[in-house]
């Protein structure tokens, strides 16, 4: 970053150039050179002509500007002198006439751009005293600048201004904050008082007014806002996922079973996400209890949308809710029909069946959906045990079927050879019941009987993966659809790991939906970050965690009521160009 301004007593006044640059420990370094001095007499600036001549000065960039606005008034001031008489000229240094003709003529050959740029600049800006440079403020500026950009560009600012037109800067900057740093919220004002952003403020007092105040209502309302404005075009993944929580005061906390064996209630958090935008779309809890077509069906009722594409995974596959799905389209017209795509577990005896019926056939040459990694494919048109058509398509993978059947025959002689010699005391109970049973003899001594059903079964399914669909009748762009929800993933991974929802924490329903909130907020900018980058090829320089360090160091200097902006590194114009975004102009 460098600024003009001047400093010295009459009539030895000079004009300097300030510049501030980071040293190879990447400490700020403050330097100045002299550029000029102010004529004792006539008492305006007179610039070295290398001020004019040259792009750079001793390797420091001076920004057009500031040569324009030094230019501009000399050229003014020269043409005043020039036209004085003889006598008037005699007060005059001939050292300021000389350079003030070597100005014009400079003007006249190359400078001409300059001087068209000058027009458009503010030519009565004071120059700054020392005290003014001593008294400056610097505040990060580029993280802000980039996430202001991204929400114009998805139109996320669009949808908080229309759902909380009184506090949408607050949530906004408390969302960056989030995803900006792993401080707790209490310290967020710490953090705005460093950054140059939307003009508001997030104390502890304002940050707990702000989760008490804003109404379920509302909240509902920004999700269908943000819902019916990305969802127009959007095929929709779903997915589904408990969230824990230690408090007792939140209604939809329920103690029941979860996959992770956890022993603290839970809420299911409904996310459907943009399968080409990689956005969340629409998200809601629902109480940890719900497990049918009910949330479902509120989610997909509150968009205001005529069709809907849903990509969800085995955990919402059983046989009441394909049923209901299928019934429900049978008394639909076609523009409202819900088209789906679902992953079949092997739990369901329709999915085994499948498999034993295939296993015989599918190798093939007519079958090969790519022979570089030995997988095979099939669709099959068949009809629901409810009487609906669907397409049924299975993959097999060779490959992944040897190495699967070969571990799990490595595991079970591991584990008998461990019986052998270990006894079955030092046996755990999940390593015991995953191939067999458990009974006690008369004296209660536990004895191991192997199951080679849970064995045969194993081995027969390994490799195989089956992909059900009332919509889709092509293997190759099912399976393609069904692997863009390696997004929910990294999406959820992102509400636990780098947002801190591992255990939710609220004294009330109110609280707790509004924190909900923030975080869907930092998710979807945090989202788009992810897409723009796989797409621009960052991923080998930066991490999500580098990058937003690294448009951090983009900072913003108020000198009394003007601001510079620092040099943008060409790292930083890469990241920009990436995101669509422009320099920042200031």
């Amino acid at each position: 970053m460098s600024f003009i301004f001047e400093a010295g007593k009459h009539p030895h006044r000079y004009i300097y150039l300030g510049y501030t640059y980071r040293d190879k420990d990447k400490k700020t370094v403050n330097k100045r050179v002299r550029i000029g001095k102010i004529d004792p007499t006539l008492k305006i600036p007179v610039y070295d002509i290398n001020f004019f001549k040259q792009k750079e000065l001793m390797g420091i960039d001076i920004p057009s500007e500031l040569q324009a606005n030094a230019l501009t008034n000399m050229i003014n001031d020269a043409k005043k002198i020039l036209n004085l008489t003889d006598n008037e000229k005699r007060e005059i240094s001939p050292y300021t006439i000389a350079l003030l003709k070597e100005v014009l003529e400079l003007n006249n050959d190359k400078l001409s751009k300059n001087t068209q740029q000058a027009n458009l600049i503010d030519h009565n800006k004071p120059l700054f005293s020392l005290n003014d440079i001593k008294l400056s403020v610097k505040k990060k500026y580029g993280l802000f600048y980039l996430f202001d950009g991204i929400s114009e560009q998805i139109r996320l600012k669009e949808a908080l201004k229309m759902a909380f037109p009184y506090d949408w800067k607050k949530i906004f900057m408390l969302a960056c904050y989030l995803i900006s740093t792993d401080d707790e919220v209490m310290y967020c004002q710490n953090w705005l008082n460093k950054v140059e952003g939307l003009p508001v403020t997030l104390t502890p007092k304002d940050i707990n007014e702000l989760l008490t105040g804003i109404s379920l209502d509302k909240i509902n309302n920004f999700y269908a806002i943000w819902g019916n404005l990305r969802s127009e075009t959007e095929l929709l993944a779903l997915d589904i996922t408990p969230i824990s929580s230690y408090s007792s005061q939140i209604s939809k906390v329920e103690y029941v079973y979860n996959r992770k064996n956890d022993t603290l209630g839970k809420i299911n958090a409904y996310l459907l996400l943009g399968q080409t935008s990689k956005l969340p779309i629409y998200f809601k809890p629902y109480s940890g209890s719900i497990t049918d077509l009910s949330a479902l069906k509120e989610t997909i009722g509150n968009l205001d949308n005529t069709k809907i594409s849903l990509i969800m995974d085995k955990g919402f596959a059983s046989i009441n809710n394909i049923n209901e799905m299928l019934t429900v389209n049978e008394m639909l017209t076609e523009p409202q029909k819900i088209n789906f795509l679902i992953s079949l577990p092997f739990t369901l005896n329709y999915a085994k069946k499948t498999v034993l019926a295939l296993s015989d056939s599918i190798v093939k040459h007519a079958n090969v959906l790519t022979s570089a990694r030995h997988i095979w494919a099939t669709t099959l048109e068949d009809v629901w045990p409810n009487g609906c058509p669907v397409y049924l398509h299975a993959y097999f993978n060779a490959r992944k079927n040897h190495k699967d059947t070969y571990g799990i025959h490595s595991e079970v002689e591991g584990l008998l050879a461990k019986l052998t010699t270990e006894g079955i005391a030092n046996c755990s109970d999940k390593e015991l019941k995953k191939w067999g049973t458990v009974s006690h003899d008369k004296n209660q001594a536990k004895i191991f009987h192997l199951n080679e059903a849970k064995i045969i079964h194993s081995t027969t399914t390994a490799g195989w993966f089956l992909l059900l669909s009332n919509f889709i009748s092509d293997k190759t762009d099912l399976l393609h659809l069904y692997k863009t929800k390696d997004i929910l993933k990294i999406g959820f991974f992102k509400f636990n790991a780098q947002l801190g929802l591992k255990r939710l924490i609220g004294h009330s329903d109110q609280v707790t939906h509004t924190k909900l909130l923030l975080t869907f907020i930092s998710l979807i900018l945090l989202s788009h970050i992810h897409k723009t980058m796989s797409q621009n090829n960052l991923y080998p320089n930066f991490t999500i965690n580098s990058l937003i360090q690294e448009m951090e160091s983009l900072e913003v200097t108020h000198v009394k009521e003007s601001i510079f902006l620092s040099p943008i590194s060409s790292i930083q114009k890469r990241i920009l160009n990436s995101f669509n975004l422009k320099e920042p102009n200031i």
